[in-house]
C-alpha cells in the first residue's frame, strides 16, 4: 500500500510473530522483512516504534480502500480487521497521533462493513422460511466457525453494513472534522442501527435465535407450532396489561399443540391477566413461585410483603407433557438484577426450563430482557428462540450467551 508497493499486514511479507503483551496488545502483527534478521535479544521498544513508523505509511485510507476491495472472502476480512485491530490498541496504548488512530479504526470499520454485507448475502442465501430451519442454523453457523466469527461481531457487522456509502463516508469526514472524537466502532453499528430495513434483524447460532421484533405486531418471525414451551416473565404494571392479549395470540400462533405457555405475573391485576391470556389459550393450572431470602418485593397501596408470585399456565388445546409439581423456586438471594432491572434468577428459569421441556426441545421467551431464561435453556440443551423489543436486551443476551457458548474467539 505504501509507495514501496507494500501491503500491509500481507501474508507474503510475514515472518516470526511476536506478542506486544505490555503494550496491551494481545493479538499477532507481523514484522517486516528488515527485522526478520534482528537478534532476538533485542528489545521489543525499538522494534514497536519501527513498526508504528511503517504504519503511518501503510494504514493510507485511500490505499486501505484498494486493500478492503481487493478481499472477497469472510476469512480474508476478518484476518485483516483482527491485525489492524490488534494495531489500534497499541496505538492507543502508547498514545500514538490521533489522526494515526482514526485511520487505523477507519480501516477497521471499512472491513466490517464490506464483510457484514457479505453476511447477509450469506443469510440471504439460506433455506427460506418454509424450509427446514436446522438447515438454515447449521449453515450459517458453518460459516462463521470458517471465518472464525462469533454470533455477536457477525451481528454488529452486519448493522454496519446498513450504512450507506455515502453516509459512511460523512461518518468518517463529520469524525474528522470534530478534531477531538476518535471512529469507534461503537459508534459504527449506533449509526448502522438507524438504517436497519427490517427491526427484526438478530442472531443465530446453532441452537438459538434472537429477534428485535414487538410482540404487539405478531413477532412473526417465529415459524407457527414451532415452539414446545413458551417460559416468560412479561411486564406486571397496570400500562403493560395490552401485552398479555398480545402473548396469547402469539402463544396460540407458535406453540404445538398440547404446548405449554409459562407466564410469570405479578398479582396486582392478575383477574385482568388471566382473562387476556384465556383469550386465545386454555387455562391448566397456576403455579407459586417463591423467592426465598430477603427478596420480598413490598407493595405499598396493598400493604403486602411478597415472597412469592404466581406462574400462570396456559396450554394450546390439551396439555400432554409430564406430571410436575406446583411449587417451584429460585435460589436463595437470587434476585439478579444485573443484566435487566425486571430480570429474573437464572436458578429459578432453569427449574422451570428441565420441569416443562425435555432436551433438544425449543424454549420461547418473548420478553427476552436479561437473557436468564436463554442462559437456562441452553445450558441445559435446549433449543432457544428470544425476542425483545429493546436492541439493549438483544445485545446483553448475545453477550452471555457468547461467554457460555459462543464460538472460540480468533
Amino acid at each position: 500500500m505504501a509507495g514501496d508497493g507494500r501491503r500491509p499486514f500481507a501474508g507474503d511479507d510475514k515472518t516470526d510473530a511476536i506478542r506486544l503483551r505490555n503494550h496491551r496488545l494481545e493479538g499477532q502483527v507481523y514484522r517486516h522483512p528488515d527485522d526478520a534478521n534482528q537478534g532476538r535479544g533485542q528489545g521489543q521498544g525499538n522494534l514497536l516504534e519501527r513498526l508504528m513508523q511503517s504504519v503511518a505509511e501503510v494504514i493510507q485510507i485511500t490505499a486501505a480502500r484498494r486493500e478492503i476491495a481487493a478481499l472477497d472472502s469472510l476469512p480474508g476480512l476478518k484476518e485483516y480487521f483482527d491485525r489492524t485491530s490488534a494495531l489500534r490498541h497499541y496505538a492507543k496504548g502508547a498514545r500514538k497521533d490521533r489522526d494515526l488512530q482514526n485511520d487505523i479504526a477507519e480501516a477497521m470499520v471499512r472491513a466490517a462493513w464490506k464483510a457484514g454485507g457479505l453476511l447477509r448475502e450469506v443469510e440471504r442465501g439460506k433455506p427460506g422460511p418454509h424450509k427446514d430451519r436446522s438447515q438454515t442454523v447449521t449453515y450459517f453457523g458453518d460459516v462463521l466457525k470458517l471465518a472464525k466469527l462469533d454470533h455477536m461481531t457477525a451481528h454488529r457487522w452486519q448493522v454496519i453494513s446498513h450504512i450507506p456509502e455515502d453516509r459512511l463516508e460523512q461518518f468518517f469526514a463529520g469524525v474528522r472534522d470534530n478534531g477531538k472524537a476518535t471512529i469507534t466502532m461503537a459508534a459504527a453499528y449506533k449509526l448502522g442501527k438507524q438504517f436497519l430495513p427490517d427491526p427484526g434483524i438478530g442472531a443465530v447460532g446453532e441452537d438459538y435465535e434472537l429477534y428485535l421484533s414487538d410482540i404487539s405486531k405478531g413477532t412473526k418471525e417465529i415459524k407457527d407450532a414451532s415452539v414446545d414451551v413458551i417460559i416468560t416473565d412479561p411486564p406486571y404494571p397496570e400500562d403493560f396489561l395490552p401485552v398479555f392479549s398480545d402473548l396469547s395470540k402469539v402463544a396460540a400462533r407458535v406453540l404445538r399443540p398440547g404446548g405449554a405457555c409459562l407466564v410469570m405475573s405479578g398479582q396486582s391485576f392478575l383477574p385482568d391477566v388471566i382473562g387476556r391470556l384465556s383469550e386465545h389459550l386454555n387455562y391448566h393450572w397456576m403455579l407459586g413461585y417463591l423467592t426465598p431470602g430477603g427478596q420480598s418485593v413490598q407493595l405499598w397501596d396493598r400493604h403486602v410483603n411478597t415472597f412469592w408470585k404466581p406462574v400462570l399456565w396456559f396450554v394450546k388445546g390439551e396439555y400432554d407433557g409430564r406430571w410436575t409439581g406446583d411449587v417451584f423456586k429460585s435460589d436463595i438471594n437470587d434476585n439478579d438484577k444485573r443484566f435487566h432491572e425486571w430480570g429474573q434468577s437464572e436458578s429459578g428459569m432453569a427449574r422451570l426450563v428441565e420441569a416443562f421441556s425435555q432436551e433438544t426441545e425449543t424454549v420461547l421467551d418473548p420478553f427476552l430482557g436479561g437473557g436468564a431464561t436463554a442462559l437456562a435453556a441452553l445450558t441445559r440443551n435446549r433449543r432457544f428462540i428470544g425476542a425483545d423489543i429493546s436492541q439493549e436486551a438483544i445485545d446483553t443476551t448475545l453477550r452471555r450467551l457468547e461467554a457460555i457458548h459462543g464460538l472460540e474467539a480468533a
